[in-house]
């Protein structure tokens, strides 16, 4: 199980121009995750959202990004799981790596916590 407990936006200003995505974090942005994931001995999540509702999917762009990144966060937190999520409208998918695994594993449940109470799963997992 994993909770999440902080959120770190990307600053304005550590967003880059890319005519694929239209916008990418820069180097510096990873560089203030891994100085926060050092300092306060925290997993890294990179989270963005899709603008719509139902199952999000991540794109080859996404995937290739998350492998390029998330193994950066070993190099200062190597004892801790790292990952990625996307968030649509109304629902949520992501991938962990573990420590000490090669497999990414998909996170197949989500529950949100605030005002009204709401639990996302995949069919076969419920």
């Amino acid at each position: 199980m994993l909770l999440g407990r902080s959120f770190y936006p990307v600053r304005d200003e550590d967003y880059e121009a890319d005519e694929l995505v239209g916008a990418r974090i820069s180097s510096g942005a990873v560089q203030s995750a891994l100085a926060l994931a050092y300092a306060k001995s925290q997993s890294m999540f990179f989270v963005h959202q899709h603008g719509h509702k139902g199952k999000p999917r991540p794109s080859r762009i996404d995937l290739d990004c998350w492998s390029e990144m998330i193994p950066n966060f070993w190099h200062v937190r190597p004892e801790l799981p790292h990952g990625g999520l996307i968030l649509s409208t109304d629902n949520a998918m992501g991938i962990v790596w573990v420590p000490h695994r090669t497999d990414v594993f998909p996170i197949s449940k989500f529950t949100v916590v605030g005002r009204r109470l709401r639990l996302w799963a995949e069919e076969e997992h419920v």
